[in-house]
């Protein structure tokens, strides 16, 4: 009697076995099926022995033999500043810096299309936009740049990530202003200003934490105002009520100019943040958007052409591969694509009448 019990419960603990394997992050990833369209593939590969160093490139440049022991491509230092789980820093001695952010860590993941078409409308209207790299199919703007008319706003797209061969989930891409591409004469030194209510945080191009440029005009007595524009803006005004934050690019020139980058995620969260670099002003408090911000013309032309059902597909069929990767929840996150204050912006944008035109509105 005593072998069919023991049989029994060896068949039970195999089978227990088996469905706890079945939910490990590794047989998920050997389930996973990632699909073929959607967003734009990035892949990280990491030296052999070096974990600091890795290669940020298309598949074809990371398709290396594992014994190899260096990268065939310019090399790059990455960290995850706030642990694996976070985002990923990637820096360079000759390209800008690029930024990784998780879907879970974007704030409002519907904003960065809105974000990316003031990119665009800006770079049409020959104001000069520093994205940290060319574009390869954009034409370069004709000399001399317009240094009062110069936006800093990184080139910023959801990709998918790939790291030593293995999906990593949705990410979103930042590409933060380098000085290979920038006028020195036009923007000078750049820091990023993060803040929140009266308290700042600040970090350089090497995303370190710093607030030099800020400090300097200070104490030359001259307070840096946000240099807003209606596109500007209109995105920053999407932001309140979901992120506390607010996010400026100050550019060392003849004098300080705070150029708002609105971006829909806390750089505090993303790269981490000692308590001791904070800086406290009462004054932080009146960076805010005006209450009255609207998009231009352009923007709404650019906005309305925008196939938002097409771009709603691709997200919602690389999260079901990001989810099972991350270990998150599927339907909350499909349901923060549909809770996005950006999307439903736009849509009533897209729902307005050709006619229209916002009160106040320039060309």
């Amino acid at each position: 009697m005593t072998r069919p019990f023991a049989t029994l419960a060896l068949a039970a603990a195999v089978l227990a076995l088996a469905v706890l394997a079945s939910q490990t992050r590794l047989a998920r990833l050997a389930n996973l099926r990632v699909p073929d369209d959607g967003p734009p593939a990035v892949y990280v590969q990491n030296a052999t022995g070096d974990p600091s160093k890795c290669l940020v490139a298309d598949r074809a440049a990371v398709t290396t033999r594992r014994s190899e022991p260096t990268l065939a491509g310019t090399s790059w230092k990455c960290s995850w500043p706030t642990g694996a789980d976070g985002a990923l820093a990637a820096l360079s001695g000759k390209q800008p810096a690029r930024l990784f952010v998780p879907f879970e860590q974007v704030d409002d993941p519907i904003h960065p299309w809105l974000y990316e078409a003031v990119r665009e409308v800006a770079r049409e209207a020959g104001v000069y936009v520093d994205g940290g790299v060319r574009d390869p199919d954009a034409q370069p703007l004709p000399p001399p740049l317009d240094a009062s008319r110069a936006l800093v706003l990184p080139r910023a797209r959801w990709v998918q990530l790939w790291v030593d061969r293995q999906f990593r989930g949705l990410f979103l891409e930042l590409r933060l202003p380098g000085k290979r591409f920038a006028d020195a004469r036009a923007l000078g030194r750049v820091e990023f200003l993060a803040a929140t209510g009266e308290t700042l945080l600040c970090w350089n191009r090497k995303l370190e934490h710093a607030c030099t440029v800020y400090t300097f005009w200070v104490a030359e007595g001259m307070w840096p105002d946000p240099a807003w524009r209606d596109d500007t803006a209109w995105l920053a005004s999407l932001l309140e009520g979901v992120t506390p934050l607010r996010t400026f690019a100050l550019a060392e020139r003849a004098e300080p100019a705070l150029l708002p980058w609105p971006l829909p995620l806390s750089l505090r969260r993303t790269l981490g943040a000692a308590d001791d670099r904070r800086w406290s002003d009462p004054r932080f408090a009146a960076w805010a958007p005006p209450e009255d911000a609207a998009p231009s013309r352009a923007l709404r032309d650019a906005l309305s052409a925008l196939d938002v059902a097409s771009r709603l597909g691709e997200l919602e069929a690389i999260l079901s591969a990001h989810c099972a990767v991350r270990g998150c929840d599927a339907a909350a996150a499909q349901a923060r694509l549909a809770a996005s204050r950006s999307l439903a912006a736009l849509q009533a944008l897209q729902a307005e009448p050709e006619s229209a035109v916002a009160p106040g509105e320039g060309g």
